[in-house]
């Protein structure tokens, strides 16, 4: 019994470090003329079996009022979405981006179990950031990846076609992708886990409640201490080497994103809960130097990432403009939608493009979430993700700095679904997103004090 204790006590933990690594088997390879396209493999990644073996040892799960009140919703909202998959216009693909979709979801109910230590998820998902952060830098400096079949990582070069890369006058830079399909992605990954860490520091750095989802942990409580130096330390120099894996991604929607969680923190916490600006310059200088040294460092690449003169660069704004414009003739079911992870098969059905690579879902989560379960199944996934916002907003105006960090990891995904569609057409995306959420309920739930 103590053994299985521990292995539960440790297994969500885990799952969360190994979260970067796309390990996974393939079962079907669908095909548009006979050519086979990235978004039409269907495959179980590994970390899924994982996630359903800690979700058996943590049964039944021990969810307080408000958890499991989105529990329910969020079965619900699941639930509304199986028409979509029953009349997809590729039955497999929306099948097994169903089961992407449960295990994500199975995570985040994971995540908000009451067993769970908050100390302990916080450094699992940033701690398993690192080695990809490592491999991100030599990625960038080397301008080529290393290949592993069972680590799936893809062999991309600087100067190989399809791999995304920045260019200038001066020579070609490979984007950093760490462990991941595209840098994109890595760029998420990154913004959400710098967010993480810079908010850490403005909180408990001159607070006295810790991130921790533990009964024991109440208001007055005097069990909770402020974080220890070695713990400070450690959270500048994770912000120095997340910042600049954040250049290095060279991701403008995770750029833009970190941007609007710092000012939407800063607003919260200024204006809202009138903090007093001396506890929050510390951390916020070290945000701001850290993205500054890192600005300098990458100056070249990050100027060409920036013009749209550029060939690359224009190139991409382009090829958003046209995903826009053929939006209205792809999405043609309004109630049930195209299917879950069906949106590239359908766009096949009603346009021919040049390359199999055009084939890709709009760039905009939340219309591409729209035109894949329709208006039915978004109905209740949008109650959910309303439904966390709503005990978030509450924990805010209470005066949490915890459920204020919470919401600056909320700007991250918003703006990320503005501007990128992995959120929904991958199982990294997904994954992020129910990770965040699970964050941002523990944080709203934690009855902690001003920072």
């Amino acid at each position: 019994m103590r053994l299985v204790n521990t292995i539960r006590l440790w297994s969500v933990p885990l799952i969360l470090f190994l979260i970067p690594w796309q390990t996974h088997y393939v079962v079907s390879m669908e095909t548009i003329e006979g050519d086979i396209w990235p978004f039409g493999i269907a495959r179980i990644f590994l970390v899924e079996v994982l996630v359903l073996l800690a979700f058996l040892l943590h049964l039944p799960l021990q969810l307080n009022t408000k958890s499991n009140y989105l529990s329910r919703i969020l079965l619900i909202g699941l639930l509304l979405v199986i028409p979509s998959v029953l009349l997809s216009s590729n039955t497999i693909l929306s099948v097994f981006h169903l089961v992407h979709l449960v295990s994500a979801a199975v995570l985040f109910l994971l995540l908000i179990d009451n067993r769970q230590d908050g100390q302990k998820l916080f450094w699992a998902f940033i701690g398993g950031l690192i080695i990809p952060l490592a491999l991100g830098f030599i990625q960038f400096i080397t301008g080529e990846n290393i290949v592993s079949s069972v680590l799936a990582l893809a062999g991309q070069s600087a100067f190989d076609l399809g791999s995304s890369i920045i260019e200038s006058d001066s020579g070609r830079w490979l984007r950093a992708y760490g462990s991941f399909e595209h840098a994109n992605v890595f760029g998420g990954y990154i913004a959400a886990g710098l967010t993480l860490i810079v908010g850490r520091l403005l909180t408990l750095g001159n607070s006295r409640h810790v991130i921790s989802t533990d009964p024991r942990h109440k208001r007055g409580s005097g069990e909770i201490s402020r974080l220890s130096k070695l713990d400070k330390i450690a959270s500048i120099l994770l912000t120095v080497l997340f910042s600049a894996g954040l250049i290095i991604s060279f991701s403008r929607s995770a750029w833009l994103a970190y941007i609007a969680a710092l000012l939407v923190g800063g607003f919260v916490f200024i204006i809202l809960q009138r903090i007093s600006l001396k506890k929050l310059v510390p951390g916020s200088i070290l945000a701001f130097l850290a993205i500054l040294l890192s600005s300098l460092i990458f100056f070249e690449p990050i100027m060409a990432r920036l013009n749209p003169a550029e060939t690359i660069a224009g190139q991409s704004v382009g090829e958003r403009q046209d995903q826009y414009e053929l939006f209205t003739s792809v999405f043609n079911s309004f109630f049930v939608g195209l299917g879950p992870g069906a949106y590239t098969y359908s766009l096949s059905e009603v346009e021919s493009l040049a390359s199999i690579w055009e084939y890709q879902p709009i760039h905009n989560t939340i219309l591409l979430f729209v035109a894949e379960v329709g208006f039915l199944g978004a109905l209740g996934l949008l109650f959910w993700i309303i439904s966390i916002d709503r005990i978030n907003y509450k924990a805010i105006s209470s005066g949490s700095g915890l459920a204020t960090v919470g919401m600056m990891i909320g700007t991250i995904i918003l703006i990320l679904a503005l501007f990128d569609h992995y959120l929904w057409s991958s199982w990294a995306g997904l994954v992020l997103l129910c990770i965040t959420f699970g964050f941002i309920v523990n944080f709203s739930n934690f009855d902690g004090k001003k920072p």
